[in-house]
């Protein structure tokens, strides 16, 4: 009996995750990655101009941040979009 109940609670967690997840999916558009992408961007800069003037230097976390954003938005775009015709 007692494994039996375990089974049920196991399952309806199971469920709640998997509608948690579908949730989260259905929020994650392309419209909202390039949303975030324009937002983080001039943050980016200033954290770099603020990065390279306090240390004196010309390299900064963001010279290579922002190329994976770029790379990443633009595989979510070309690649993982579901094209309708």
């Amino acid at each position: 009996m007692d494994l039996r109940i375990k089974f049920i609670v196991y399952y309806l967690d199971y469920y709640k995750k998997e509608e948690k997840m579908e949730k989260i999916k259905s929020k994650i558009t392309i419209e909202n990655a390039l949303c975030l992408f324009i937002i983080i961007c001039p943050i980016l800069d200033m954290a770099s101009f603020l990065f390279r003037n306090a240390l004196n230097t010309n390299f900064s976390p963001s010279t290579f941040i922002r190329p994976v954003i770029s790379i990443v938005v633009a595989i979510i775009i070309f690649v993982k979009c579901n094209f309708k015709r």
